[in-house]
């Protein structure tokens, strides 16, 4: 309980370090210092000093171990923090491989990974079943064994596309448990672990979209087959009017190449420049194509005519078609047209041959009528001669309505195959001279001279047939011949070996080649002339069944030569082996 004055002085000063702080120890005497010896002084000095430096270390090491456990402390609470948020990490981890296992087992969208070399390491549950596998039916295995056989040539490239690039994209084509073929459309990710390479991909199943899409090419190539073989010219326009596409028959009908129709800079109205029935023009605006494109109707024109390159107009009959979106949106127009040159040609034909035959029928049946209708009544009960004159005028009008009845069936019968030849070997010249016999009373009321060669050949001939072709051909060269003419008919051998060649010639006024049915000169010849027109025809069938073939030779205004070829030889016989 010592307590030293502030005036005391202390007895010694010492300097003590205790840990990493300095002190001063002051050291003070109950005793009056005068009166302590110095030997004294030094051993309570020394035993103070002694027990300080215990007490100091001890309280040195009490506050180390203090520091220490507080450290502990802390370094205890940050391990429990890390603990707490390596727990936390787990836990993530653990629910991020839950979403991805999750996610590749039941994704629609087909995954696996492949080693380099292509096998498969593994694959989700779609991936196989998409091929009609389990999974674990192809893991392990190379995915070049589930590539179809005919793209195997392929998989060295695409291994070393995954390789060598750290994304690629592509098709596979494979095919299924069943034989099916399916088309994976993918893409791959390069891993670059080097302890663990592999590669990383993923697909869609597009074999719907590629089926439809060859479907599709199908059909465009089957559209493209159809338009190149039609016979029917076809082009399309857009709203311009300009060409768009066109079909070779169009090409041939126009003249025009396809490069000059698809030309922007004129359209097709302006090319074709078609023209009204009465021989019209009319502008693109008053156009069938016109009003389609802007209202979306389909229009059928008939009996307007075209301009071909070469500057001739043939007629057309064609139909405008307009192109619709699916929302209604008029893109253009399709105008499939016809050639309507050999229609016409025939309407033509068949309402002459109309207008003849009411008139071939007409005649003789008013002659036959008139004459029976006076022998009814009684009139000419006492004139015999008149009476048999009016039955000869009733008996020569009943044959020539035979003859034409008989003419309509030949060429019919002819044509369809129902009546065929019967060649044997005849008398080319007995058979000319009978024609000519039969037809000199026809010359001779016509005031025409008949002459004839005669060729005493042998031809494999159906006699009857013949005859009809030579009285027929003899017939039109009288009545076509001018007063005080002749005609000729001659033979001689052909320049080809094997066959005949007979010649009728005329001094009338030339005849283009008219072999098709009722064809004549002119349609007022049967009003001058009579007949139906179907000789020639009629001539021509029969001649071309005997092998040969039937021809004119002719100029307006000079005549005309008839010239056939009959064999010489009998037809070859076709053998079964043969046929």
């Amino acid at each position: 309980n010592f307590k030293p004055t502030t005036e005391q002085e202390p007895v010694v000063v010492v300097p003590l370090q205790v840990g990493d702080e300095r002190w001063s120890v002051a050291f003070y005497s109950r005793i009056p210092l005068a009166l302590v010896s110095w030997e004294a002084a030094l051993a309570g000095l020394f035993g103070l000093v002694t027990t300080l430096s215990v007490v100091s270390y001890g309280r040195y090491l009490f506050a180390k171990a203090s520091q220490s456990k507080v450290q502990a402390e802390e370094s205890t609470k940050a391990l429990k923090s890390k603990e707490e948020a390596y727990r936390q990490s787990l836990d993530q981890l653990k629910r991020a491989e839950e979403r991805y296992s999750d996610l590749f087992e039941k994704s629609q969208a087909l995954i696996w990974t492949q080693e380099l070399d292509g096998t498969i390491r593994s694959l989700n549950p779609a991936a196989a079943d998409s091929l009609g596998y389990r999974p674990e039916e192809m893991k392990g295995k190379s995915l070049k064994g589930f590539i179809l056989p005919t793209e195997r040539h392929t998989f060295g490239n695409y291994l070393e596309r995954c390789k060598n690039s750290d994304t690629t994209r592509g098709l596979l084509k494979l095919y299924t448990k069943n034989g099916a073929t399916r088309f994976w459309m993918y893409q791959t990710s390069l891993s670059h672990d080097d302890k663990d390479p592999s590669v990383r991909c993923h697909a869609l199943d597009v074999t719907e979209s590629q089926q439809a899409e060859r479907e599709l090419e199908r059909l465009s190539r089957r559209n493209e087959l159809i338009l190149e073989s039609v016979g029917e010219g076809i082009y399309g326009i857009n709203l311009a009017g300009e060409c768009t596409f066109v079909n070779p028959a169009a090409i041939e009908f126009t003249g025009h190449s396809r490069e000059e129709l698809m030309s922007a800079a004129r359209t097709m109205h302006e090319i074709l420049q078609p023209k009204k029935p009465d021989g019209s023009d009319y502008p693109w605006e008053e156009s069938a194509s016109y009003d389609t494109l802007t209202d979306g109707e389909i229009r059928r024109v008939s009996g307007e005519e075209m301009v071909r390159k070469d500057g001739t107009w043939f007629p057309v009959d064609y139909v405008v078609t307009p192109i619709v979106e699916d929302d209604d949106r008029i893109l253009g127009a399709v105008v499939p047209f016809q050639d309507v040159t050999a229609r016409r040609a025939v309407e033509q034909m068949k309402n002459e041959f109309i207008s003849i035959v009411s008139h071939e029928l007409r005649t003789p049946l008013t002659s036959i009528r008139g004459s029976l209708g006076l022998l009814a009544s009684g009139l000419l009960l006492k004139f015999p001669q008149k009476a048999d004159k009016m039955l000869k005028i009733a008996v020569e009008n009943t044959d020539r309505l035979v003859r034409l009845i008989n003419d309509i069936l030949d060429i019919e019968r002819l044509e369809s195959g129902k009546v065929t030849v019967e060649q044997n070997e005849v008398e080319l010249g007995k058979l000319m001279k009978g024609a000519t016999d039969t037809m000199q009373a026809m010359a001779s009321d016509n005031k025409v001279t008949l002459k004839t060669t005669p060729l005493d050949e042998m031809v494999w001939a159906d006699s009857d047939r013949i005859l009809q072709v030579l009285t027929n051909l003899l017939s039109n060269a009288i009545k076509f011949s001018e007063e005080g003419k002749a005609v000729k008919l001659e033979a001689r051998p052909a320049e080809e070996a094997g066959w005949i060649q007979v010649t009728v010639t005329d001094s009338g006024r030339g005849i283009p080649e008219i072999f098709e049915r009722f064809g004549q000169v002119d349609a007022s010849d049967s009003r001058e002339k009579g007949g139906t027109g179907l000789g020639l025809p009629i001539c021509k069938t029969i001649v071309e069944q005997h092998g040969g073939r039937l021809w004119v030779e002719s100029k307006l205004g000079e005549g005309s030569k008839f010239l056939f070829t009959l064999p010489t030889e009998p037809p070859v016989q076709e053998t079964e082996e043969e046929v």
